[in-house]
């Protein structure tokens, strides 16, 4: 499957065939790069030696009905956080994989399970932090919503007095759509506005 079109492992030989809708080059913090790859229902990783991927979570999306969801990543560190606007946020640290065939190396996030934060369309990351952005919190769709992590703390989201960790809401008519860091700030596109975040002494 070096060109992913015979996506099969040891459960599925014959999968139904799904558009990648993300490609995502990690870097960990010995400088070595991994190319992740994204489709509705799966998440899977490029062992250059072979040119095989693997899978490293999978079951996501919803079923088949379900073809608009699209992957969004925010890193820090050696964690990366995928966000897919319908299952729970996933952590993935860069290079491990399964255990064994059908296992996982993607795990939800403990501190967004204390926060009954369930969903997130956009993830970003800025300053050593990992932002989530339009949620669902406590069963509530809160579309303005900005939830960060601490620094270089990516699983760190309850706030507390040793970290950054927190959120902010922009005006509530508005949805965020996506976010980019550009020039030392943090861009974020709403269908309405354009919003700057910058770090201010030890806040954003």
């Amino acid at each position: 499957n070096q060109d992913a079109h015979d996506q099969g492992d040891c459960f599925d030989i014959q999968p139904p065939r799904e558009p990648i809708t993300l490609l995502y080059e990690a870097t960990n913090n010995l400088g070595i790069r991994r190319l992740i790859r994204g489709q509705q229902s799966s998440l899977a990783i490029l062992s250059e030696s072979t040119g095989e991927w693997t899978y490293i979570g999978r079951g996501f999306g919803g079923g088949s009905s379900n073809t608009q969801v699209r992957w969004s990543v925010g890193q820090a560190g050696n964690t990366i956080i995928f966000t897919n606007n319908r299952d729970k946020p996933q952590s993935y640290s860069i290079g491990t994989l399964p255990a064994g065939c059908g296992d996982s190396a993607v795990n939800e996030i403990a501190d967004l399970n204390t926060l009954d934060v369930t969903q997130a369309a956009v993830a970003a990351s800025f300053n050593g932090c990992v932002f989530l952005m339009n949620i669902v919190q406590e069963g509530t769709r809160y579309t303005s919503r900005v939830r960060w992590s601490g620094v270089n703390r990516p699983l760190t989201y309850v706030p507390g007095v040793d970290t950054v960790a927190n959120f902010q809401d922009l005006p509530y008519t508005e949805t965020i759509l996506a976010a980019r860091e550009l020039q030392g700030n943090l861009i974020i596109f709403t269908d309405k506005s354009i919003y700057r975040c910058f770090v201010n002494g030890i806040s954003f």
